[in-house]
């Protein structure tokens, strides 16, 4: 078993706020020897779904086996990070860390959504004096976004992008790893994924605008030839209830050369995620306009926090790269005609 040694208090109450917020955990099992059943249902009565636990033959084991699955790692503190289980990435196995969660914080061995009003509860009544860094855990996704915002409306000099050449296949098949989820699901809720995107676009915008030699030059573009830069959501990170304004566009930013008109799709992650999804409008623009169009994806987006450089790929005519069934990894068709029901 990989035992957790905190490093303080203070971070194990983060880990527990991080660990507590809605979408982070997919899963708490718990698998039991047939020998030790009841004692188990005793001792962790009323904590346990009827998923759990799973029996195994008597004295398969020395003990209970305790797991958590999370559904997303993308802001798991350091802290808890380095003690993922390194096989399959998003797995906890300290089994004495899970059975005090069970036990004194109000989580459930279950596959179903974990009661994140009844876990503040718990660590409040348990140690209110942590409370601050519960909440450190539990709000790292708003607070990641706003200090990524403040980084970027600064107004200081722009953190200047590693720019990614790929010399193979774009989807170059690879082992697949069938005991972890190829996609991993996301805690941060749609206006927070809309905010993530925009964030993304205003740091392709903001090289733009200070006609980045990397980023002109994987796009081939003289600088002398760029005479206009067109951002469509410009203006949505500094206000909160922005609508997004590049829907029907098929693209969020446009230039204007002396001799081109340049369409260009930002996709961004707050880490490393190499799939990124299309829309109908996106996939049609990207068709029509061959050559002419772009899709910038940006990896690693939180490093710029950090002042350091993200990852950022520049994908030259992408309907002939990514629109053919050996490079989709799914799609979905609508008879016409056909309800939706």
């Amino acid at each position: 078993m990989s035992r957790i040694e905190w490093k303080s208090i203070e971070d194990k109450y983060e880990a527990i706020g991080y660990l507590a917020k809605p979408g982070v955990i997919e899963i708490i099992e718990a698998t039991v020897p047939e020998d030790k059943l009841d004692k188990f249902k005793e001792e962790y009565k009323g904590k346990y779904s009827e998923e759990f636990p799973y029996v195994t033959k008597p004295k398969s084991k020395y003990g209970y086996q305790f797991r958590i699955y999370l559904s997303d790692t993308d802001g798991c503190p350091s802290c808890l990070v380095d003690y993922l289980d390194n096989k399959y990435g998003n797995r906890i196995n300290d089994n004495h860390f899970i059975a005090e969660l069970v036990k004194e914080y109000g989580f459930k061995f279950t596959k179903t959504q974990q009661n994140s009003e009844y876990i503040h509860k718990c660590v409040i009544e348990k140690a209110v004096q942590f409370e601050k860094d519960y909440y450190k855990g539990f709000n790292v996704y708003t607070n990641f976004l706003w200090t990524l915002s403040s980084k970027l409306l600064d107004g200081k000099a722009i953190i200047r992008p590693n720019i990614v050449h790929i010399t193979s296949s774009v989807n170059k098949p690879t082992h697949r790893n069938t005991k972890k989820s190829e996609i991993m699901k996301t805690s941060f809720t749609t206006e927070q994924l809309f905010r993530l995107g925009w964030l993304g676009e205003q740091y392709v915008y903001k090289l733009l605008i200070n006609r980045d030699n990397r980023l002109l030059k994987a796009l081939r573009i003289q600088k002398a030839d760029l005479t206009e830069i067109i951002w469509h959501n410009e203006g949505a990170i500094e206000n909160e209830k922005w609508d997004d304004k590049s829907i029907g566009k098929g693209c969020d930013i446009e230039l204007k050369l002396n001799s081109r008109h340049l369409y260009i799709e930002v996709k961004a992650s707050k880490r490393k995620n190499g799939l990124f999804t299309m829309t109908s409008n996106e996939m049609q623009k990207m068709r029509d306009k061959g050559d002419d169009y772009y899709i910038i994806k940006i990896n690693w987006l939180e490093k710029i926090i950090k002042n350091e450089s993200p990852d950022v790929y520049v994908f030259e005519s992408p309907y002939i790269k990514f629109f053919k069934p050996e490079k989709m990894k799914e799609a979905t068709f609508r008879i016409e005609g056909e309800s939706n029901e």
